[in-house]
């Protein structure tokens, strides 16, 4: 009886090692695995060409990365006061190695350049490679010029030689 005693303790401990061992590795994973959900407001835009910072009321933009799927909405006015809009919903999926989306509807209003509106219900998809840096992960959008740096609640955009969009996650 005694035996069978000890074979219980050990049977116990044993699963209760197991079970510790797996919770720290599941609590590893889970804070190793990037995290961009979240809303996100356009705060400001730096413009390379003339060296300028662009604010509200000039420009305008929101963006949700949530469970998957993303959507976002940027405006701008130019010194004329024409009109540049976007939007774009998308799905994702986002790993430690890969951003990789598609696209379910987008449109743009480019009134500064005299375009007519434009819409997307193509479902092009694509996929980039991401870069971690510390607590940074950089991705270039798949589908589009802008590359986008995450760190914490900061979101920057760059379009090369264009301009640097610094966008801060709404709590």
């Amino acid at each position: 009886m005694e035996e069978n005693m000890y074979k219980k303790y050990w049977t116990i401990l044993i699963l209760f090692l197991i079970a510790a061992v797996c919770s720290a590795y599941s609590e590893d994973a889970a804070k190793s695995a990037p995290n961009i959900d979240g809303t996100y407001r356009l705060v400001s835009r730096f413009q390379v060409a003339d060296s300028s910072t662009v604010t509200a009321p000039d420009i305008f933009g929101m963006a949700t990365f949530e469970k998957g799927h993303r959507s976002t909405i940027i405006s701008w006015r130019d010194q004329n006061g024409m009109v540049f809009a976007s939007s774009i919903i998308a799905k994702f999926t986002f790993t430690d190695s890969s951003y990789s989306e598609t696209i379910l509807f987008g449109s743009t209003h480019n009134e500064i350049a005299g375009q007519p509106i434009k819409y997307n219900f193509e479902g092009q998809s694509g996929s980039s490679p991401v870069k971690r840096a510390g607590s940074k992960l950089t991705f270039k959008l798949p589908l589009g010029a802008p590359v986008l740096t995450f760190d914490g609640d900061k979101l920057i955009s760059t379009v090369e030689k264009v301009s640097i969009d610094t966008w801060e996650r709404i709590k």
